[in-house]
């Protein structure tokens, strides 16, 4: 009988060493240290473990193991720490894009045709032509919180509202829409 462990939201599954190794390994571990890791973590298992529990036993062992790799492990864990508002989230969004060459601005007011939007970020890009992305941030560090097709939706409306107000000579025109989340939760369909 398969070892089972208790998701973080609630459901149960069984105990799959495969989805530690590949974590361990995409975190830059070499295999034998993979292997090494997850052989120590399946000798401390018991039926109905969470996998709280198991990754807060992967880290320890990393940590010992290589440290910097075990700061790339809790990556999402470091995210879901910036909370509890959403503006670390925004700023930390903001510094990646500029690291790929975007010009970013934070909270800006902007006139669409029927009203007026804080817009989470505004990053430009030139490459041949401006490109000006409207990016709404959605951070939830919190069990529960979900994104779902209304805010979606709701995002795409402001951006058509936005051009339509550019359309008008009342604010900026956007070429792309983009929506970042915090990956806590899955995508509610």
């Amino acid at each position: 009988m398969a070892l089972k462990v208790i998701k973080a939201d609630g459901s149960v599954e069984d105990f799959k060493p495969e989805k530690i190794m590949r974590t361990l390994l995409r975190s830059g571990v070499s295999e034998a240290t993979a292997r090494k890791i997850v052989e120590k973590i399946r000798g401390t298992l018991h039926d109905g473990i969470t996998t709280q529990e198991i990754l807060k036993r992967v880290k320890f062992l990393l940590r010992k193991e290589q440290i910097q790799a075990a700061m790339r492990y809790d990556l999402k864990g470091a995210i879901m720490r910036l909370g509890p508002t959403g503006y670390p989230f925004e700023n930390f969004v903001a510094r990646v894009l500029g690291e790929y060459g975007y010009r970013t601005k934070l909270r800006a007011i902007v006139e669409g045709r029927y009203l007026r939007h804080e817009i989470d970020i505004i990053a430009e890009r030139m490459e041949g032509r401006k490109v000006r992305c409207m990016v709404e941030c959605k951070f939830h560090n919190q069990p529960g919180g979900v994104v779902d097709a209304k805010d979606v939706l709701y995002t795409y409306a402001r951006f058509l509202d936005l051009n339509e107000g550019s359309t008008l000579g009342k604010g900026l025109h956007f070429d792309e829409v983009w929506l970042v989340l915090t990956l806590a939760f899955p995508l509610r369909r």
